[in-house]
């Protein structure tokens, strides 16, 4: 891998961020259904903006996904409302794990 991929993904990324927000701008009436999901109304400050960009837990859902998307997970919102906790559950792996040591 070299550096045209990880350019390649902060292109999709900022591009598809500025998409979502001119939806934001837009009347509900004139989006689709997936337009008026993820539209954008606040523009996110440069930490949002950077940690969406460089979220390392996009190893493992892929390299692309929505902002709206991104900020919901994060505060536990739509979809990931009823999300478990995993917090507990890796404080026991942890112990476990160095106990063994």
């Amino acid at each position: 891998m070299d550096i045209t991929t990880y350019t390649m993904i902060l292109t999709a990324k900022l591009s598809a961020l500025a998409f979502c927000y001119r939806d934001g701008g837009e009347k509900d009436e004139n989006l689709l259904k997936e337009q008026i999901e993820r539209k954008i109304v606040k523009m996110p400050s440069p930490l949002e903006m950077m940690s969406y960009v460089f979220f390392c837990g996009a190893c493992i859902c892929g390299p692309f996904f929505e902002y709206s998307d991104y900020i919901n997970y994060i505060e536990k919102k739509g979809i990931y409302a009823n999300m478990p906790s995993s917090f507990i559950a890796s404080i026991i792996r942890f112990v476990q794990g160095h106990s063994k040591h």
